[in-house]
């Protein structure tokens, strides 16, 4: 439904999400105010806005992140409580205006859709406006398009529904009064002087109220007996908690007051002259007598006798800035034994016939009529000779906090972005800072922090680390700079401990490795440096590790990798290295053949079956033992997926896998254990550990007995068992004493029935372990 300005439409009780929509590059902050039925918030957190998001009970919600170019608010009606007679739709603008904004659309949406819509098109050079409102009627809730603006943006439209902000000096720009709180008392003064406002023609609203004029002429009396109450109760709570613990303390007042209470005195002498009505207006609003005028006059005896009394009666007065004059402690009228001569009128002495009736019965206890006074004022400041004791009565319940903290309408932005990372995020180090690009701050791998220091120029004479000149040598070329020099070698100390402990338990890989070499750079060193001091023990950890890895004859590709990484990452080099490395790949190679991953040979000089595959063709000596000694017969071993065979001159041997029951090295020579009728075979070939490794992969493959995933040689040797035996014997050879080439070997060999256990596993260097074989 299309609304036209200041019409309504009905909406259901239900959740109802209202979205404002512009066509320009502004930015419109929507705002919420649930006010009751008189046109006020109940509380400062009736204002919903970009720093208070969401109302108490859930009624209104703020969406922090809309669309582009959109405002939105979620308005639940069935949450929203019963007091609450009116929600106020508004937007504000942190720069331009609203005559700035081309397409402002105002869009109520329901479950089913959109069921209002208020295009705003005539706008004003106005900072804050109120686009509509929810209000009740019936029973049932209905929207209203308003359009209406507010030179003062945000704080000048919430100021008018009574919230209270942090800067009470800023006043509305719009046609309402400048001081909404002040509605009443400005229209008890001109009725007292006899005049009467007039509905403003161009807006059609009353000055003194700020609202539309109502039907019937009683657009001032409703005004003036709402904003009243309003004020006393807000004004009365300040006053109450302020005047209560002055009088705890027995302070008096002591004539600070003179010429206020005979400017009152003056006040009531005028209203008696002109209280009888002169015309129609007064009519229409009849003057109400002020019964405060006698209290005004005993007010102004009673202060010019205080200000006059010896400075000894008066009692010294010292109250914080903003708290209220102190009153004087006087009994309660029309209590027995009253000695004060000069006691307040009782409230029959004033003309019954135009007083204002007592919201007291006859049986409530008795209260000062100057209470009746500051209500009918509506000044907190107007209750000058009150007893304090009598305050409670006119007004029960708890008073409130004397002063409550206002709404601090200042936009709390998010803080703002971080810095963006440096090219190598994972990698703690010292980076150009982002935001000063002159000095260097310190990435710990996951933000910034706040360790920085100033670049120094790449000057070769000045020292890389600290800035400071070098000396020249006397030969030619630059010293270290002595003071870092001292500083490096002290820290390389403790460094080194903690590399041996780290490569020990972790090795090079994963977290503690990267915090050790990110201590080194934090400390400015090179890293070449830390890897000097680490070859030693660079050169014992990879040994221990190829040894472990050996233990059991079968280099895994978990071990693999992790010893190429250690030589990458300790930069680690020479004759002894590659001999390492030699080893280890040579192990990784035979492991390979044993699991089966056996190489595929092209043989076209032999025919064979279509679906066998050639995996072995090399030269071979087959050794038959007989009665005379062994006979040597040099040909072809020839292995495939289906069958073992031996080509030689004049003899020839074809085993099927199936018949074939081990493969095993015997003093550098393969033998096969079989069970066909000639039994097995003998074979001497250049590299029989290569060629083991292979018969042994076929035989698997063949027999279905390649390894799983994860399972493990009846060989192998556990880590705890290879660390125990490490360290037992010291990582040398038990033998010669040597520290290269190790290998752990079975004291009683497996082929006996040896175990694999600490008491029978030792450490020999390959020439003692070669020297021993399988003796025991």
């Amino acid at each position: 439904m299309e609304l036209s300005k200041g019409a309504n439409a009905p909406v259901p009780t239900s959740l109802l999400a209202v979205v404002i929509s512009w066509q320009t590059e502004h930015a419109v902050d929507a705002h919420a105010l649930l006010l009751d039925e008189s046109g006020m918030v109940g509380t400062d957190r009736d204002l919903v806005f970009y720093n208070a998001p969401r109302h108490i009970s859930q009624a209104v919600t703020l969406d922090q992140e809309p669309a582009p170019g959109t405002a939105r608010l979620s308005v639940s009606l069935p949450r929203t409580q019963r007091d609450v007679d009116r929600i106020v739709i508004g937007g504000s603008l942190d720069e331009g205006s609203f005559a700035d904004i081309t397409g402002l659309t105002v869009t109520v949406h329901a479950a089913e859709g959109p069921i209002a819509r208020f295009e705003i098109d005539d706008h004003e050079r106005v900072t804050a406006m109120m686009f509509g409102e929810f209000y009740r009627r019936d029973g049932l809730w209905r929207f209203r398009a308003i359009g209406q603006g507010w030179h003062t943006g945000l704080s000048g439209m919430v100021t008018e529904f009574g919230v209270t902000v942090d800067d009470p000096g800023r006043r509305t720009g719009t046609t309402r009064s400048a001081d909404p709180f002040a509605r009443g008392r400005a229209a008890r003064s001109d009725r007292r002087a006899g005049r009467t406002a007039e509905p403003d023609p161009r807006t059609g609203r009353n000055p003194d109220s700020g609202r539309p004029a109502a039907r019937g002429g009683e657009s001032d009396r409703r005004a003036g007996r709402a904003e009243p109450d309003r004020h006393i109760g807000r004004a009365t709570a300040g006053y109450t908690s302020a005047a209560r613990a002055a009088a705890a303390a027995g302070e008096f007042a002591a004539g600070s007051r003179l010429d206020e209470a005979r400017e009152r005195a003056s006040t009531a002498e005028d209203a008696r002259a002109t209280h009888a009505p002169t015309g129609a207006e007064d009519l229409a609003d009849p003057i109400e007598p002020d019964s405060r005028l006698p209290e005004a006059a005993d007010a102004v005896s009673r202060t010019e006798s205080s200000a006059t009394s010896p400075p000894d009666r008066a009692p010294s007065l010292h109250r914080p800035t903003g708290a209220p004059f102190p009153t004087r402690r006087l009994p309660l009228s029309g209590q027995s034994g009253d000695p004060s001569p000069g006691r307040i009128p009782e409230h029959g002495a004033a003309s019954e016939d135009s007083a204002p009736r007592s919201p007291l019965g006859p049986d409530d206890p008795p209260t000062d009529p100057a209470l009746a006074a500051v209500a009918r004022s509506g000044r907190a400041d107007t209750l000058p000779l009150a007893r304090i004791d009598a305050v409670p009565a006119a007004f029960p319940g708890p008073a409130p906090l004397p002063s409550a903290r206002p709404v601090d309408l200042t936009r709390h932005r998010a803080d703002p972005a971080p810095p963006p990372p440096p090219p190598d995020p994972a990698r703690a180090d010292w980076h150009p800072d982002p935001t000063e690009p002159a000095r260097m701050r310190w990435w710990d791998g996951a933000r910034w922090t706040s360790d920085s220091y100033l670049r120094t120029h790449d000057d070769p004479r000045d020292c890389p680390r600290c800035g400071s000149p070098r000396r020249r040598k006397f030969f030619g070329g630059l010293s270290p700079c002595a003071a870092c020099e001292v500083e490096i070698e002290e820290f390389l100390t403790h460094w080194h401990s903690s590399a041996w402990r780290v490569l020990t338990t972790s090795g090079p890989i994963g977290e503690p490795w990267e915090h050790l070499w990110a201590s080194l750079r934090y400390q400015r060193i090179d890293e070449n440096r830390g890897r000097a001091a680490l070859r030693d023990l660079g050169l014992s950890y990879v040994e221990r590790m190829v040894t472990f890895a050996f233990a059991d004859g079968e280099i895994q590709q978990d071990e693999f990798d992790l010893f190429e990484h250690a030589l990458a990452e300790l930069r680690l080099g020479g004759p002894l290295v590659e001999d390492l490395r030699r080893r280890v790949h040579r192990g990784r190679l035979l492991c390979r053949l044993r699991e089966g991953d056996l190489p595929l040979i092209r043989t076209p000089d032999l025919h064979l079956d279509s679906e066998e595959k050639v995996h072995l063709d090399l030269p071979a000596t087959q050794v038959r033992a007989l009665a005379r000694g062994p006979r040597r017969t040099e040909g072809r071993l020839i292995a495939s997926n289906k069958k073992l065979r031996f080509v030689g001159a004049g003899a020839g041997v074809e085993l099927p896998w199936s018949r074939v029951v081990s493969v095993q090295n015997d003093g550098g020579a393969v033998m096969v254990a079989a069970t066909s009728a000639r039994g097995g075979a003998t074979f001497e070939v250049d590299d029989p550990d290569y060629v083991t490794a292979a018969l042994e992969g076929a035989l698997r493959v063949a027999k279905r007995l390649v390894l799983t995933p994860g399972q493990l040689d009846s060989r192998s040797i556990s880590q705890e068992v290879k660390a125990e035996v490490w360290q037992r014997d010291g990582g040398r050879c038990v033998e010669c004493g040597s520290g290269h080439y190790l290998e752990f070997d079975h004291i009683i060999p497996l082929s006996r029935g040896g175990a694999t256990s600490t008491t029978n596993l030792q450490i020999l260097c390959r020439a003692c372990n070669r020297r021993k074989g399988a003796r025991i």
